[in-house]
């Protein structure tokens, strides 16, 4: 007669990251709409020609933007008052893995009247190759335990009856977020100032699982 079985093969690949992904948020004040948005077009000038200066080949790309009325006590009328404008821009790019080049990157960007913060994520470039490692290894699982399990009952697989596959979510690594306003000012022989982290990134994993129905006669 025959029968089903019906594994679910896991897998966790993990690689070392090969890239730096900046997001660089600047943030303006000012009395009226234009000089706000005149300081955070400086900011944005200063942080485009900084990651050039370096040698970072990608082109910077802006993730959010926004101008907006700047009040204190807002939700009370009766004290509420008029302060001017916020600006706010975010721009991410990719950097090599490279601290030195990073260093450079923070350095440059320290020295301008708008400190931005800076958050950095290490990844890998491309996740789907690692997602589809785990995948093949989920599969590879599958089908040993599947061919264990039927050859223990005397079995053997038939034909694939039905897969059930849904894809995972991106894989995770470690960051580094950086608040240019707090000074950052790292070790360095003879009292130099330093920005470039001495960082060892945790490798970058990615998981997968997929449940397959087999035939057995």
């Amino acid at each position: 007669m025959p029968t089903d079985i019906i594994v679910t093969g896991r897998a966790n690949v993990s690689q070392k990251p090969d890239c730096i992904n900046l997001h660089i948020r600047l943030k303006a004040q000012g009395v009226d709409y234009g000089t706000t948005l005149e300081k955070l077009n400086a900011g944005v000038e200063h942080t485009l020609s900084s990651i050039q200066a370096v040698g970072v080949n990608e082109e910077p790309e802006t993730a959010s933007y926004s101008i907006e009325e700047d009040w204190a006590d807002p939700y009370d009328e009766r004290k509420k008052k008029f302060l001017g404008y916020v600006s706010e821009q975010m721009l991410t790019v990719r950097l090599p893995l490279d601290m030195q080049m990073l260093g450079k990157v923070l350095e440059f960007l320290s020295d301008q009247e708008i400190k931005p913060s800076v958050h950095t994520y290490f990844e890998v470039r491309d996740p789907l190759k690692m997602q589809a490692e785990a995948r093949q290894k989920a599969i590879e699982a599958a089908a040993l335990a599947a061919n264990d399990i039927a050859a223990q009952l005397g079995l053997s697989l038939s034909c694939v009856k039905s897969v059930k596959y849904d894809m995972p979510f991106g894989g995770s690594g470690s960051s580094l977020n950086i608040d240019m306003d707090n000074s950052l000012v790292m070790c360095a022989p003879e009292g130099q100032a330093s920005f470039s982290p001495q960082i060892n990134p945790t490798a970058v994993k990615s998981s997968d699982d997929i449940v397959i129905t087999w035939n057995c006669k």
